[in-house]
């Protein structure tokens, strides 16, 4: 089972306790996040860890009363394709 804990500036994925995953974000102004980079191990791929991340940005935004857009590709892709994030993400 994944689990993913906020760092300062990023989430990061683990699973069986070990990182396998990270997205780094940066505050910009007017409370905006932007997530700047998304990874997860070679050895992970395809197994939804990515999706779990971008999640997780989307929860503490509405949590903190932020908005969120992407620079990073993978993020971008995600929350471009989904209609339940619309109230935090502004493109």
């Amino acid at each position: 089972m994944a689990e993913v804990k906020k760092n300062e500036n990023s989430f990061e994925v683990y699973q069986d306790d070990k990182s396998v995953g990270i997205m780094e974000f940066q505050e910009k102004e007017n409370g905006v996040l932007d997530i700047t980079h998304t990874e997860v191990d070679k050895e992970q791929s395809g197994k939804g860890l990515g999706r779990n991340l971008v999640d997780a940005a989307v929860d503490y935004a509405r949590k903190e009363g932020k908005k969120l857009t992407a620079t990073c590709s993978y993020a971008k892709s995600v929350l471009d394709k989904d209609s339940s994030v619309k109230d935090v993400y502004v493109d």
